[in-house]
């Protein structure tokens, strides 16, 4: 009796074991922390229109005037009253050209609408890349819906060996044959990008062979299993 009520007194007034105990606690609730992506969707939009103005003589004015601002007009994208003239419809391109120029800046918020219009405004080069950012944020990968089974289809070996190039071009992290907290994080960044892009070439080739041919290899269960390749039936 008198041990258990001096053990008792004991962890009553330890102060270091309860905070050991919260501690552990708290740990066992961070084990699995949430990721948080380090840029928002505008932000990467914003970098790569502004990497275009950067490598071309493209300007804010010309890709708001030349495209953006047209192709919200034709999409209905807008809350801009139906312009009944000309001159209207001039000055409401004008004062859009200004708001373009100030989301660029970062002196006004983007508006979401304008999302997939802007970045079909891109340049190949700078779309594809800021739509892999995107989806990365949305935590999946860059693989096109399939088309309907039975029709022809491109295929596309040559981005599959480019890929797998890339991957043998970055893959310093793996020369040792292991992977651990000595590799460098930098490099590692882009051994793990080059890993996803040829990821995402295999299951585009699959979805290519599946539907042009309309035929499946043995493994094809295993492929459906795990979410690469999904069937056409």
């Amino acid at each position: 009796m008198i041990a258990k009520f001096a053990f008792t007194f004991i962890i009553f007034f330890d102060k270091n074991y309860w905070f050991r105990q919260c501690r552990m606690c708290n740990t066992k609730e961070r084990k699995m922390p949430i990721p948080v992506p380090t840029k928002t969707e505008d932000q990467v939009v914003i970098h790569y229109t502004q990497l275009w103005f950067s490598e071309t003589s493209w300007s804010a004015d010309r890709f708001a005037s030349e495209l953006l601002v047209p192709l919200l007009w034709d999409l209905g994208l807008d809350e801009a009253v139906q312009a009944a003239t000309a001159v209207e419809y001039e000055n409401w391109k004008r004062a859009k050209g200004v708001q373009v120029g100030r989301v660029i800046r970062g002196t006004q918020k983007f508006p979401l609408a304008w999302k997939w219009a802007w970045i079909a405004c891109l340049p190949e080069k700078y779309r594809q890349p800021c739509r892999q950012e995107l989806l990365a944020i949305a935590g999946v990968m860059d693989i096109p819906l399939p088309s309907v089974s039975g029709t022809s289809s491109v295929a596309n070996l040559s981005r599959l060996t480019l890929e797998f190039s890339q991957v043998l071009n970055a893959s310093a992290p793996a020369q040792d044959g292991k992977y651990d907290e000595h590799d460098s994080k930098e490099l590692t960044g882009v051994y793990i990008d080059e890993l996803v892009d040829l990821a995402e070439a295999a299951v585009c080739e699959l979805q290519a062979v599946t539907t042009g041919t309309g035929h499946h290899g043995r493994r094809r269960r295993i492929a459906e299993l795990t979410g690469m390749l999904r069937a056409n039936r």
